[in-house]
């Protein structure tokens, strides 16, 4: 009997995917439909169609400056050379017209000896003394007229006290006087003895002294209170007298120290009231003529941002446009922008004390051989919001900003290009059209 062909028990395909199946199952990819595809494409150009027409763009100019205010900056400058000996006012300090602000040893300068100083100071120890002088008298001068009063009432007291006692012998002297002639009669009587008569009369006599004592004591007590009460009444004038007395010593001591320290010492003061900023001087430092001290900044003053631009950008910029302002000690990134609107606008070039800075902080080419025109924008407040807390804007403060000079759509942006070449060969058609009819 022939032996049968032995068959597998699976499929050879089975076999083969079992043998496979560590390298991961099969999957059927089926292709996106060609329709999908259309539509996704037509709506993305449809897209870029109304970005195209809609869309806008603003081309921006960056501008580098600083603030200044309206009225200028007062800089206070030395009139001489010298030494600083003395510095009377610190920075952001209110000064009013006439307040010194530095003292300058200039000495130096007039060789003056030892014996001009010594006299200086002497004077200046003499004008000390009559100032504590003048406080000591003002100080007693309410004393004095408080003692004036007590000293009056007092006499008032005793006034009244007098007037009691001199009525009262008003009314006993008559008694006395009557008593005495009674007894005077009964001596021939041989009622009173003589010897009783004399001792009346003594009694009699001493009562009319009393009396007459107190009479003087009264009028010596008058003539006290009309001197107290004139002296009440001069007291104001008498004390103005007194004072004057010691300010005019004061004033001639003055006028020396101030011819003295011509010699020896000149003040600094300050010619309008304002707030002290940018000082630049110290205690022991030697100036020179005209060598600024420090700056002021007037009262009521406004602070305008003051910058400057390139050429190509100045032709954009008019009156009254608005503008972003990023001030440099307070980074926008954090404590954000702050709007402006111009309010100047050279149209001839000026020299910038700083270089036209691009937005990336470097010199951009344009502007390095270009003329810069000055823009002045006004802030529309004059603080900002640091953390919560509202800081006033300083003079001098560094600053950049974003002005929008041109906004378009954005064809407008692609089609430039085209629209600007069409134009020349216009020009230039015209130009020779204009040639062949000549």
């Amino acid at each position: 009997m022939a032996k049968q062909e032995s068959r597998p028990l699976f499929r050879q395909e089975a076999l083969q995917w079992r043998q496979e199946s560590w390298m991961g199952a099969t999957c059927k990819l089926a292709p996106i439909s060609g329709q999908w595809v259309a539509l996704g494409a037509g709506l993305f150009f449809i897209s870029i169609c109304l970005y195209g027409a809609f869309g806008s763009y603003t081309r921006r100019v960056h501008a580098a400056g600083a603030l200044v205010p309206t009225a200028g900056l007062v800089v206070t400058t030395a009139d001489q050379s010298g030494i600083v000996t003395r510095i009377h006012v610190r920075e952001g300090q209110h000064v009013k017209a006439g307040d010194q602000l530095f003292s300058l040893d200039v000495a130096h300068r007039s060789q003056i000896d030892a014996s001009g100083r010594n006299a200086l100071e002497t004077l200046r120890a003499q004008y000390r003394l009559l100032q504590e002088k003048r406080r000591l008298a003002e100080k007693d001068a309410p004393i004095a007229l408080s003692t004036i009063k007590a000293h009056l009432a007092t006499l008032d007291r005793q006034r009244a006290m007098l007037k009691a006692q001199i009525a009262r012998d008003e009314k006993i002297l008559p008694l006395v006087d009557r008593a005495t002639k009674q007894m005077q009669d009964a001596i021939g009587t041989r009622l009173v003895t003589q010897t009783q008569f004399q001792s009346q009369l003594n009694v009699y006599f001493q009562s009319f002294n009393v009396h007459a004592q107190m009479v003087r004591a009264l009028i010596d007590v008058e003539g006290q209170r009309s001197a107290d009460q004139l002296k009440i009444l001069q007291h104001p004038i008498e004390w103005a007298r007194r004072l004057n007395e010691i300010d005019t010593q004061l004033a001639d001591c003055r006028r020396q120290i101030s011819q003295a320290s011509r010699e020896t010492e000149a003040i600094l003061d300050a010619r309008i009231a304002g707030t002290i900023d940018g000082m630049t001087s110290y205690v022991g430092q030697r100036v020179r003529n005209d060598q600024p001290l420090l700056t002021i900044l007037p009262d009521h003053a406004t602070l305008l941002a003051e910058l400057f631009v390139s050429s190509r950008a100045v032709g954009f910029i008019h009156v009254g446009q608005k503008v972003l302002l990023k001030y440099a000690p307070y980074p926008y990134q954090r404590f954000g922008l702050y709007r402006g609107r111009v309010v100047e606008v050279t149209r001839s070039p000026l020299q910038a004390p700083f270089p036209i800075m691009s937005q990336k902080g470097g010199v951009p080419p344009e502007a390095r051989d270009a003329d810069q025109y000055r823009i002045r924008v006004r802030p529309e407040r004059d603080i900002a919001m640091v953390d919560g807390r509202r800081e006033k804007l300083q003079p001098g403060m560094k600053l950049e900003a974003e002005i929008a000079v041109d906004h378009r759509r954005l064809y407008q942006w692609l089609l430039d290009p085209f629209i600007s070449t069409a134009a020349k060969l216009r020009q230039i058609s015209q130009r020779d059209g204009g040639g062949v009819t000549t």
